[in-house]
């Protein structure tokens, strides 16, 4: 073979080897172009679905000037000299930012109310369960299950109370919780379940 030819063959390959090289260099730029923009698609998504998601717990529930001044006052659900309560992660949460249910109060006007705002929470529920991540969910669901109990009324607690009073004395055991109690202790696992959802958007989002 011609050495003129020999050169010409070596040039045609480099140019090969090089073309090749640049397709492969533009399809990974191409690839983690995609790779980002769907990171920013569904960081968006979730987002939009937290923030459903926590508008409708606190429309379930809001805080109110009440509540605020009278758990400050009786200490019921919180420590009045810290002023703080934990959640479930173990993290400090000041009093302020948590939801409550006008002070423990479920009166008639806010029963009436409540399937309209349980379905709203629930239909914000099912975004968070498709957009996840797991924990996000999961602190979610305990949000949602804790409306469900709320929104069975101070009846419901009342029921509740009786089965564990009539469970007690089947078993020799001592006094139990009141409805009062109870119904304070679920307003109160209701907020810090929206603080704990609150933390764990945060995690996700990266915030």
């Amino acid at each position: 073979m011609e050495p003129s030819m020999i050169t010409a063959s070596g040039a045609v390959i480099a140019a090969c080897i090089a073309f090749a090289g640049a397709v492969t260099v533009a399809r990974a730029g191409q690839r983690a172009q995609a790779r980002e923009k769907r990171t920013e698609w569904l960081h968006d998504r979730r987002k939009d679905a937290y923030l459903d998601f926590m508008k409708a717990a606190r429309a379930f529930a809001p805080l109110t000037q009440t509540a605020f001044r009278n758990q400050h006052r009786d200490g019921a659900l919180i420590d009045s000299q810290s002023s703080v309560v934990l959640t479930e992660t173990g993290e400090q949460v000041p009093f302020e930012s948590v939801v409550l249910l006008a002070g423990g109060s479920l009166d008639a006007a806010w029963l009436e109310r409540s399937p309209e705002l349980l379905h709203a929470l629930a239909v914000a529920f099912d975004a968070v369960d498709l957009e996840g991540p797991k924990e996000v969910r999961e602190a979610a669901l305990r949000v949602v299950e804790s409306a469900h109990q709320l929104s069975e009324g101070y009846e419901g607690f009342e029921l509740l109370a009786r089965d564990m009073e009539m469970e007690a004395k089947i078993n020799g055991g001592g006094p139990t919780s009141t409805a009062a109690d109870l119904m304070q202790a679920e307003v109160y696992r209701y907020s810090v379940g929206c603080a704990d959802f609150r933390l764990e958007v945060k995690a996700a989002l990266k915030l």
